[in-house]
């Protein structure tokens, strides 16, 4: 898991300006990864996910994917995009970030 994520590292780097944030996490064991990101809008999310396709194929089958949440006003094309997949839309209300 961790040379996927090597190599969509690389991809974000050189040619996603969307991708505000793409960081993983692992527990001690290494038997739980978890994938925080934040991009500047749905298009970015959308190129990453066409960027990314064949990455996306190979993570799913390696791996159970527990959940995929968006956080934010989704366009209704990244939500056709993101649904089949189980991901739950979160619509932003309120708050700020320092």
């Amino acid at each position: 898991m961790k040379d996927i994520y090597d190599e969509a590292m690389d991809t974000v780097a050189h040619k996603e300006p969307d991708t505000l944030s793409f960081t993983l996490y692992i527990n001690d064991d290494e038997s739980v990864f978890a994938s925080f990101e934040v991009y500047k809008n749905s298009e970015g999310i959308i190129k990453n996910f066409q960027l990314s396709e064949s990455r996306i194929g190979r993570v799913l089958a390696a791996s159970d994917v527990i959940r995929c949440e968006i956080y934010g006003n989704a366009s209704q094309e990244l939500r056709e995009l993101l649904s089949p997949y189980g991901t739950k839309f979160f619509n932003y209300n309120r708050g700020y970030n320092r």
